[in-house]
């Protein structure tokens, strides 16, 4: 029930011609690897980004802790909005990429302040950093899933749960699928791609 479930909401969120080429997008933790075998297993792709896109991300990224090939660790989980934006747009901008899959990201100033002890901005930007993963889909024309951990970093409260709650509904509304794991989104994006494959050879 889990799996169809999963798989509804890629069939409801996605569009019909959202290949199988993946980028997975971190805020760091061996997650991305943990991805990256998952979508092996499934039959999906992780392009390596071409040279271009990775000295774009270079440029954006601290030289220790991060990833520019794809998977992409930005090596923070509360990147700057302009970081985010740029990094993403990079990403999607790729024509190596179909779907975009992001991880480990706070997308809410108060669940950066709750992981860390102190939000780091106002409502006003947090609103923001919500919207950053929608404009980039908006302008580029690639579809998103975002990954949303019911824990992270050992934190499990009601309020932790309330943001997150929050968040995925929000994106959910606006068209975009929301998993509770990595391994939970991808297995849904990958019965999505086989279908739309199978149904374009007949």
């Amino acid at each position: 029930m889990e799996d169809f479930i999963d798989t509804t909401l890629a069939f409801l969120h996605l569009p019909t011609n959202c290949g199988p080429r993946v980028a997975l997008v971190s805020g760091g933790g061996g997650g991305t690897v943990v991805g990256s075998d998952a979508c092996q297993r499934w039959g999906l792709d992780v392009p390596l980004l071409s040279q271009e896109t990775q000295e774009k991300l270079k440029s954006l990224l601290p030289p220790v802790g991060s990833s520019v090939k794809n998977p992409v660790d930005v090596a923070n989980p509360s990147p700057s909005n302009q970081v985010l934006t740029s990094v993403l747009e990079a990403v999607a901008a790729s024509e190596q990429i179909d779907v975009i899959i992001l991880r480990r990201i706070f997308l809410s100033a108060r669940g950066s302040g709750l992981a860390f002890g102190a939000a780091r901005t106002t409502g006003e930007e947090r609103q923001g950093l919500r919207e950053i993963p929608l404009m980039v889909k908006e302008k580029f024309g690639k579809p998103f899933i975002v990954v949303l951990h019911e824990e992270v970093n050992g934190i499990e409260t009601i309020e932790f749960e309330a943001d997150r709650r929050s968040l995925r509904d929000y994106y959910l509304a606006h068209g975009v699928p929301v998993y509770s794991t990595l391994e939970r989104a991808i297995g849904a994006l990958a019965h999505f791609v086989r279908y739309q494959e199978q149904r374009a050879s007949h």
